[in-house]
This record gives C-alpha cells, sequence and structure tokens, in this order.
C-alpha cells in the first residue's frame, strides 16, 4: 500500500476526511506534531496518522 499521491490537507475540525493506512473514514479533529488526530464518524477513539496517509476520497 502506497499514501496517496497528493495527500489532503483538512483546515477544519469535524471534516470529513479518508485514512488510507486504515481504510477509514474519520472527522479530522486537528494537528499535533505533524500527525493528524482523527475520530470515527460516528464517535469513538480517536487515531492518529501521519498527514501523508490523509485524502478526502476513498482509495
Amino acid at each position: 500500500m502506497a499514501p496517496p499521491p497528493v495527500p489532503y490537507r483538512p483546515s477544519s475540525v469535524g471534516e470529513r476526511v479518508f485514512d488510507v493506512r486504515s481504510g477509514r473514514w474519520a472527522a479530522f479533529m486537528g494537528w499535533q506534531h505533524g500527525l493528524a488526530f482523527l475520530r470515527p464518524l460516528g464517535g469513538g477513539i480517536e487515531w492518529d496518522t501521519e498527514a501523508r496517509w490523509i485524502t478526502n476520497t476513498e482509495q
């Protein structure tokens, strides 16, 4: 699996994004130390991923 050729940079909290690495849609929660923090769309525990794995379309 490879990251998307052009990673997406979400700009607003709650924005819907796709984490290619985990294969899940999520709500963007913010940035910290170069990592994006994401939360399942239906609520739940946040996870983090490197910015290069985020896109706004399913891969």
